[in-house]
């Protein structure tokens, strides 16, 4: 399966440039936990243009917390947006 919480990118409202939304957050309590699947929380992409610049979202957060099980094959991500 997959969890996705990722900040929007940011948009042109002239005459500004609208930064990259931060990433959500992720908090997960299981008793078990197998399968296979990605969960990620990733900030947006700053907008920029010729003339102006914004900066990117920052990333947000990943819990995973269970008692039995593995998080091999769980790709987990929640990196910063660009500008």
């Amino acid at each position: 399966g997959t969890i996705v919480a990722n900040g929007d990118d940011g948009t042109d409202v002239s005459p500004w440039s609208g930064g990259g939304g931060a990433g959500g957050g992720v908090n997960i309590t299981t008793g078990g936990l197998e399968g296979t699947g990605s969960i990620t929380a990733n900030g947006g992409a700053g907008h920029n243009t010729s003339v102006r610049d914004s900066g990117g979202g920052g990333g947000g957060r990943i819990a995973l917390s269970y008692t039995t099980g593995s998080t091999t094959n769980i790709t987990t991500t929640a990196y910063g947006g660009y500008d």
